[in-house]
């Protein structure tokens, strides 16, 4: 009973291994193949590796239920039959179970996603995140700047999102209220398209006063997820605070707390300045009438900055406004931002192909040389 138990135990046992070589193998050589170029390799969904249970309970089964239905005759020759050499044929007969378990076995290697991955590129940027505050207001419609306040303001901002490509960048626009124009991103076509469309006349009439605190506590806000280890406010106004419903002060507070600094400028002559009346045939700017001055609170602006450990500049005319531009570029402090890109290489094909030509090979086994035998 043993000796003929012996030979069933050591089919069944060559079989399973065979069927966990033609899984394993492919899958060790592919992996080995991956890591000698220096990638990393895994699995997308290694999870779906839970269901190789599947393939090994059909093998087990499998080999169990042929070795159960091999039919015992009692004849006179038994002796002499069990005596003779067994053909290849009758050895392999339980071959194609094994080659549909490990053809299933590929099937889960494949669905679980193999892939290596490399970095295919690694930068290192430098940039903070910023929010820009911007009056638009009545009085900035004054041409004492080119072609306007607003005008030069906007096109110096411009210029400035241009020249800090690495950084995020929010807008937030007051006059007597605050409005957040965009939050941070890093997107600056999209700044500069929604800056480019940006007009005066695109504000309601009562936006005709200047609520410089609840600006400053807007752009505080546009920060407040903000993860950057350097964090700042620019605020661009040509008035002093009069429609505010939190103190300039009170926000410049908070503000210093959470580290932020706070940069403000001064835009426009102060004193008295001659309003346009009308515009000659060239589009420029006719000052007719008596001067009208507009108030301004420079000693806010400056105890802003002050407290937040940020400057505080005046500019009476464009190419000041974009001198101060261009010293705020020089004093804001860098971060240094490392991005990691990988590249994905998806191997599942190969072990689709696979599974595919031992399904072919089981099917061929079964069906024309060991058909004799099923």
């Amino acid at each position: 009973m043993i000796r003929r138990l012996w030979p069933r135990l050591a089919e069944a046992g060559g079989l399973s291994l065979l069927a966990v070589g033609l899984v394993l193998v492919p899958w060790w050589v592919d992996r080995s193949r991956i890591l000698e170029r220096g990638e990393s390799y895994g699995f997308a969904w290694p999870w779906v590796l839970l269901a190789l249970v599947v393939p090994a309970a059909l093998l087990v089964l499998g080999l169990r239920t042929a070795r159960r239905q091999v039919t015992r005759w009692r004849h006179p020759l038994t002796s002499l039959a069990a005596a003779a050499p067994v053909s290849l044929r009758a050895r392999l007969h339980r071959l194609p179970t094994a080659l549909r378990a490990a053809a299933l076995g590929l099937g889960i290697l494949a669905l679980a996603q193999p892939q290596g991955s490399r970095d295919l590129w690694q930068t290192s940027s430098e940039g903070i995140d910023i929010v820009l505050a911007l009056d638009m207001s009545g009085s900035m419609a004054q041409p004492d700047m080119f072609p306007n306040r607003f005008g030069a303001e906007k096109d110096v901002v411009r210029s400035f999102i241009g020249q800090r490509p690495n950084d995020r960048i929010g807008i937030v626009v007051f006059g007597s209220e605050a409005y957040p124009l965009c939050p941070l991103t890093a997107d600056h076509k999209l700044l500069d398209q929604m800056l480019a469309e940006l007009q005066l006349d695109h504000m309601p009439e009562m936006m005709q006063n200047t609520a410089i605190g609840d600006a400053l506590a807007s752009a505080l806000a546009r920060l407040e997820g903000s993860d950057a280890a350097s964090r700042v406010v620019v605020l661009l106004t040509d008035g002093m605070d009069n429609e505010s419903d939190i103190d300039p002060l009170d926000a410049a507070g908070e503000a210093a707390k959470r580290g932020i600094r706070v940069y403000t400028l001064l835009l426009g002559m102060q004193g008295d300045v001659q309003v346009a009346q009308a515009v000659d045939l060239l589009g420029n700017p006719i000052q007719l009438g008596t001067p009208q001055r507009f108030p301004t609170d420079p000693e806010l602006l400056r105890q802003i900055a002050r407290r937040t450990e940020g400057a505080f500049f005046e500019a009476a005319q464009r190419t000041e406004l974009e001198q101060a531009f261009h010293r705020i570029l020089n004093e804001l402090k860098k971060t240094e931002r490392t991005s990691h890109v990988t590249l994905p290489n998806h191997r599942f094909e190969r072990f689709l192909w696979l599974a595919a030509a031992l399904l072919a090979l089981e099917y061929l086994l079964r069906h024309l040389w060991l058909r004799e035998l099923a």
